[in-house]
Parts: structure tokens; sequence; C-alpha cells
């Protein structure tokens, strides 16, 4: 499982704080989750291990360990690309196929069987409001989008912080032909991370959005909604081709593993 360090923190943050801000906290059923799926994993890989300070790393490194231990885990950047060759070989050689498996391989991928209480998955994953978007933009002239992108999700943050709304993630996409340019939150706090460029002058653009926030449905989408009116300013036209926002139903699994 790929984790982000910055998630990592939040999750370590919220079960040592839960008594100090019982109101910017996710529910346990949320956490219940999260915790389940590092449960599952055969591998935990540490990501945007550059962003974290050596101490915290090693703090979260040990926490990990602890709470998951005999589990193998890793730290790496995407964006720097430190540990990246160690994971894809790590994945290589617990993805073997049968036939190529040889004796000191580690074993194949699925060996966590995990007990899964649904009614608490289930209502974890109704706790979080959901949104996908997908938006037209058309440019006035020249456009920085690296600017329009951070305002973006500038201002999507600043009016989740104001309702107190924890933040899961909220990603973007913005596409013009052969170019393309990301942005995401993963936290309450700190900058948001923008990659990717796209030309000025860029036309037939674009966006989708996706988000995940302890906040009902409805008002994900208003604030998504004037957020993309207040960075669109008089630069472009932001027009709304495709939204949902929900809570998604209750998972009915068709095939479940008993275990090994």
């Amino acid at each position: 499982m790929l984790v982000d360090g910055h998630q990592v923190r939040v999750l370590a943050r919220l079960r040592a704080e839960e008594e100090q801000a019982p109101a910017k906290r996710f529910p346990d059923n949320v956490l219940y989750i999260y915790e389940k799926q590092l449960e599952e994993a055969d591998l935990i890989v540490l990501n945007k291990a550059d962003r974290l300070p050596a101490g915290e790393l090693a703090e979260l490194r040990a926490s990990l360990a602890a709470r998951f231990p005999g589990k193998p885990l890793l730290a790496m950047s995407a964006l720097t690309g430190e540990g990246v060759d160690a994971w894809l070989e790590r994945v290589g050689q617990v993805a073997n196929l049968p036939e190529k498996r040889q004796i000191g391989n580690p074993p194949h991928a699925g060996q966590h069987v995990v007990v899964v209480d649904y009614d608490t998955y289930a209502a974890g994953e109704a706790a979080l409001g959901w949104l996908n978007a997908l938006v037209d933009l058309r440019i006035h002239g020249p456009v920085d989008w690296q600017a329009f992108v951070e305002d973006l999700l500038g201002e999507i943050r600043q009016a989740l912080v104001a309702r107190e709304a924890e933040i899961a993630h909220v990603k973007l996409i913005i596409t013009s032909g052969d170019e393309s340019m990301t942005g995401n939150l993963t936290c309450n706090y700190g900058p948001a991370i923008v990659r990717g460029r796209l030309a000025p002058l860029a036309s037939q653009v674009e966006m989708r959005v996706n988000a995940r926030v302890h906040i009902g449905p409805e008002e994900l989408r208003a604030v998504v909604e004037g957020a993309l009116c207040a960075a669109a300013g008089e630069r472009l036209d932001a027009t709304i081709t495709a939204l949902s926002s929900f809570r998604p139903g209750r998972p009915v699994p068709t095939h479940r593993i008993a275990g090994l």
C-alpha cells in the first residue's frame, strides 16, 4: 500500500489528540477503514518522505513498525525519485508469478486476509462527502496555470478549514492535448502540491476534480463550486459539465476470501 506521509502523520496526530480537538478529527469509523487497509497490505510504502524532517520520518517508521510488526516498510519520494527503484523492485518480487518464484523470494501478494466489520466500514465511508467533477476551462488570454491551481486549491482548503471539515484528499488534473498539470491536498495545512505544465494559451482545457472530505456532500459541492468561481475570476470561464456529490452505499462483497 502506497501511503502519503502527511496522511500517516495526520492519522497519528488524530489518535494522539482526539480528546483535545474532537470537532476537527475524523470519526473512528473513518480511521477504521484506513487502518484495515494498512493491516491488509503486503508492503507499506511511505511516500513524500522528502517533505518530512528526518526525525519525524524516523518516528513514523517506528510507529508503523510497532503497529504492524513484520510488515515490510519502505520510504520514498515520487517527486524526487528517491527510493522509487527499491519500491518497484520489491513490488516485482512480491508479485512473482507461481512459475517464476524461487527459493528465498518474498511470498506472493495477498498474504494478509483481515476480518472486516462491514457495518463499521460502511459507516466510515458514509461519514465522508465524495465528489467527482468534470470542468471545461476557456481562457480569455494567457493564463498562469500554476497560479490558477494554487488559487483553486487554496480557496477550497480555506473554505473547508472554516467549516472545520477534515480533508482526506482533494485532487485535480488539468489536460490540454499532450500537456497536463496535477494538484492535490491531503490535509488541512501546508502547501498544495502542484506538478506539470500547461502553455499559457492552452486551448480545449479540461479539468477533473476528485475529493473526499469529512463534510456533507451538498456542502462539499457548494465549497468546490464557490472556490472554482473565485479562482477563475476574470482570467477564464469555468463550466462544470458533470458533477456528482454523494455518500457511498454499503459495500456488499460478491466474493470474500476467508483465509489462505
